[in-house]
């Protein structure tokens, strides 16, 4: 994952302060517990789909955007 981290989209547990203006310019890797079939991701979310078929997701902060109703950051996967 690579771009803003402000609501934890690189999903390694770290997070850019909101409005510093921070980006990672590199791809960096998610950790993620088994092979990765697909990805779908947007401005402040990202998912994955497993090998078995479990749905990771994390970053967030808009309600349901995570599977679930509050407005929260996810900084790892979550299934």
């Amino acid at each position: 994952a690579w771009g803003y981290n402000d609501l934890g989209q690189m999903g390694d547990g770290t997070q850019f302060p909101a409005g510093s203006g921070r980006t990672r310019l590199s791809p960096g890797r998610v950790p993620v517990p088994d092979e990765v079939v697909q990805v779908a991701a947007g401005p402040g979310t990202a998912h994955a789909v497993t090998r078995d078929g479990a749905v990771l997701s994390w970053g967030g902060y808009q309600p349901g955007s995570l599977r679930n109703v509050k407005a929260e950051v996810w900084l790892t996967p979550k299934q």
